[in-house]
């Protein structure tokens, strides 16, 4: 199974942001259950490399902008709904983002590579444990090129659809996002301007039982030193099934779901360091497995949610060409004025004693720079003033209504 790294790179760090370290999964077999995992492909593995290099610099980059907090960001989202923006991309507006997301400067050839990595998934990809869809809409009147829409379809099994008003669009997106994510995020976007020309979403759940489950019954409060000081919480305590180790001076711990998939977690040292110091050696950690049982093991039950300023984000790491009139998506529906407008994404995750559970969904919002105006709703549902009038505007009657309920005398 090469989903054992693929995950280990991407959906790894989905599962454990939340709280305050991270954990990419490694590929041991002695981690897994005593499941056999055959050799990934190269061309896989240093695409997973390659997304785990650039979330490491984009974790450090959240950690800057969120200082308090627990938070968690999807790298494997981010990259399925960027990869389709970046098939239209091109010149400098390109550049940027290849730059940013770590990867080739060739859209098709990344996009190939997101393609194989979700085949790589096998019968974990579309079960109950892990599943992904990537959503397209475009505004009526406007389509997508054939091109375009031929490689969505192909690499990222996208399907697109037309909306009429941003309201409609609104609403089938957060329909779309709640869908995928089994509930777990209800509402992606708040609003979408009338100038909304396309949106490009994905929607990715996660939900796994620990390969050897806690015991409810040994779950207890305990001190957790936040911080702003100490604070009680349900911390689970396990030991079979677990591993741990200690390395560079951090604590590592792992742990794996009965699909086969693992979860690896990192403390820094006491009383010195922070979270976003285990980064490097926790990704270390994730590529080479921890093979020794753990003695002990503890973890807190968990429920968090955060939001990202993808755009805030990549801005700050010099991304500006997308998000300006004059951004270079002349492949996307054939016109050159399309730019982004929003971009963001939201993550979910739940630590208990039977497992783990998280989702992600991320949207890049597009508009033109000469922004088309939607029609206006006119709702007469309070008190309103009305005129009769002829072809000139001539007054003929003008009248109020406060109370149409009112019978007339």
């Amino acid at each position: 199974m090469t989903h054992g790294l693929a995950l280990g790179g991407l959906l790894a760090w989905t599962a454990w942001l939340a709280a305050g370290c991270i954990e990419p999964k490694g590929v041991m077999q002695e981690e897994n259950g005593g499941k056999p995992m055959a050799a990934p492909d190269e061309k896989l593995s240093r695409y997973s490399n390659q997304v785990s290099s650039a979330a490491l610099k984009h974790l450090e980059q959240v950690a800057l902008e969120n200082p308090r907090g627990n938070f968690m960001i999807s790298p494997f989202s981010l990259h399925e709904c960027l990869g389709m923006v970046r098939l239209g991309a091109e010149g400098e507006t390109n550049s940027e983002l290849a730059k940013w997301l770590g990867v080739v400067l060739d859209p098709k050839t990344t996009s190939a590579l997101a393609g194989g990595y979700r085949k790589s998934l096998g019968s974990v990809a579309g079960s109950d444990v892990f599943s992904t869809a990537n959503g397209l809409w475009v505004r009526q009147g406007e389509a997508f090129l054939p091109s375009f829409l031929a490689g969505v379809e192909k690499d990222y099994e996208g399907r697109a659809r037309s909306f009429e008003t941003a309201g409609q669009a609104l609403e089938e997106v957060n329909s779309f996002v709640k869908e995928g994510t089994k509930g777990m995020i209800p509402k992606l976007l708040e609003r979408l301007d009338a100038s909304t020309t396309a949106v490009l979403v994905n929607a990715t759940s996660f939900r796994d039982s620990w390969a050897v489950t806690f015991d409810k019954q040994k779950t207890a409060p305990k001190a957790f030193q936040a911080p702003d000081g100490p604070k009680t919480v349900p911390m689970m305590t396990g030991k079979e099934g677990f591993f741990a180790k200690e390395q560079d001076g951090f604590i590592l711990g792992s742990g794996s779901f009965k699909s086969g998939l693992k979860i690896t977690f990192a403390l820094p040292p006491k009383g010195s360091g922070s979270p976003e110091s285990c980064f490097p050696t926790l990704l270390k950690a994730a590529k080479e497995g921890i093979s020794q049982p753990a003695g002990f093991f503890q973890i807190p039950r968990l429920k968090s949610e955060f939001k990202w300023d993808l755009k805030k984000t990549m801005m700050t790491m010099g991304v500006q060409k997308a998000f300006a009139p004059g951004a270079e998506f002349g492949k996307i529906i054939g016109k050159s004025d399309l730019f982004i407008s929003e971009a963001l994404q939201k993550t979910f995750v739940v630590f208990d004693e039977e497992g783990v559970k998280a989702a992600a969904a991320t949207a890049v919002v597009m508009t033109r720079s000469a922004p088309a105006r939607e029609g206006v709703a006119f709702i007469a549902d309070r008190p309103f003033a009305y005129v009769i009038h002829d072809s000139t505007g001539m007054p003929l009657f003008v009248g109020v209504v406060r109370d149409p309920s009112v019978a007339a005398g």
